[in-house]
């Protein structure tokens, strides 16, 4: 038996899987033990479980990026290097993601500002939904900088809407709660359902500038468990 792969491919249908062959499917890590062609679904009678999920397989890593990407007013704008993709049907329960955002805002804006954690297969601000959305306290007229935490855990998953995301917020500005960027609340606002099977999805971080705000960002995306 060859040594085992720490980054298998996802399991695809109707594909010749020789003796020995390794993939990951519903966040578990397998072995193929029958020479088969697969079906239209996975069928375990051909595989041996060798790694119970979560499992971290050839996606599931950020790009950090030192770049500051202005901060659109009036819609929402991807955070970059908060882009994570994922491998199709990889996430199971108990996944964990970590975002970190940097953000600058100057005097200009004062307003609330949006921040959400986006989910879909296009891999854009415009073409991923939000599956967790915060709204800021309101900002002033002042120049501040923060840091932004967002701790994501599935907590359910299938088609649909049925999976879900358990999210946390952990928020730090320079100046007090009531200055220059509105605070951040450790829950989400509002949050929305998702579909765990989609095809080669994307998690990222989006925020909308508040209006007249002149706002920029940057961060990073790792799987934590």
């Amino acid at each position: 038996m060859p040594a085992l792969s720490t980054s298998p491919a996802a399991w695809a249908a109707t594909t010749v899987y020789p003796l020995w062959s390794q993939v990951t499917s519903g966040g578990s890590a397998y072995l193929c033990v029958v020479s088969h062609l697969s079906g239209s679904a996975f069928d375990p009678v051909d595989w041996l479980l060798i790694g119970a999920g979560p499992f971290f397989g050839v996606g599931g890593r950020g790009t950090p990026d030192t770049t500051a990407v202005s901060m659109t007013v009036g819609s929402y704008t991807m955070v970059t290097g908060t882009k994570i993709a994922l491998v199709t049907s990889e996430l199971a329960v108990g996944a964990r993601f970590k975002f970190t955002v940097g953000m600058d805002k100057t005097a200009a804006g004062v307003a609330t500002f949006g921040v959400r954690l986006a989910y879909g297969t296009v891999g854009t601000a415009a073409g991923d939904s939000a599956v967790a959305t915060w709204t800021s306290g309101t900002n002033t007229a002042a120049i501040d900088q923060a840091i932004l935490e967002i701790i994501a855990q599935c907590t359910a998953i299938g088609s649909g809407t049925s999976a879900t995301w358990a999210c946390l917020a952990i928020y730090v500005n320079t100046q007090t709660n009531a200055t220059g960027l509105g605070k951040i609340s450790p829950a989400p606002g509002s949050t929305a359902g998702f579909n765990s099977t989609a095809t080669s999805p994307f998690l990222h971080i989006d925020i909308n500038a508040g209006t007249a705000a002149v706002m920029t960002a940057w961060g990073n995306a790792e799987r934590i468990a």
